[in-house]
Order: structure tokens, then C-alpha cells, then sequence
């Protein structure tokens, strides 16, 4: 784990000074369509696949592969689930 790190129950009320937050990083390089529209569609779909994973918090901090309704991988997305400490004026 590293030592920046803050586990936090996300699911909770807040009763802390901690605020949740999520950093996402996205990378696609998408060859698997004819047509730029082709491609543009792929790429939309499994844009929108990972947003429901998101969504869904089927996904943890890490990174998970894209991939197009068709199971081609065309990239990778990272999540970094962790928390700030916003101070005494946080939760009001």
C-alpha cells in the first residue's frame, strides 16, 4: 500500500474530515473498424462498458483493460480510489 494512501468506506456518511475522491486515467488506441465511424462506434461502446462498471463500483483502484463489444482490447483504464484531507471545515 502506499504510505499517500487513505482506505476509506465510501459507502458512509461523512463523519470525518476525508473526502472522497477518484482520479481516472484513460488510454485507447482503437485499430478495429474500416471507417472512422466504425471506429468512433467501438470505441463509444466500450467507453461507455467501463462507465457502467464504474457506475456499477464493479472496479477497484488499479488498472482494467477496454475492449470493444467484440472482446478486442483497445486499451486501458486506471482508477485510484483515495481520499483528501479537506480539514475542519470539511462536511458542514
Amino acid at each position: 500500500m502506499d504510505n499517500n494512501v487513505i482506505d476509506v468506506d465510501f459507502t458512509s456518511e461523512c463523519d470525518s474530515n476525508l473526502q472522497p475522491s477518484l482520479t481516472c486515467h484513460v488510454e485507447i488506441e482503437n485499430k478495429c473498424g474500416n471507417t472512422v465511424q466504425a471506429i468512433n462506434k467501438s470505441t463509444a461502446e466500450a467507453l461507455r462498458a467501463v462507465a457502467d462498471q464504474i457506475e456499477a463500483d464493479e472496479l477497484d483502484t488499479g488498472f482494467h483493460p477496454i475492449t470493444t463489444p467484440s472482446g478486442e482490447q483497445i486499451g486501458r483504464v486506471y482508477l485510484d480510489y483515495h481520499a483528501e484531507d479537506l480539514g475542519p471545515l470539511a462536511c458542514r
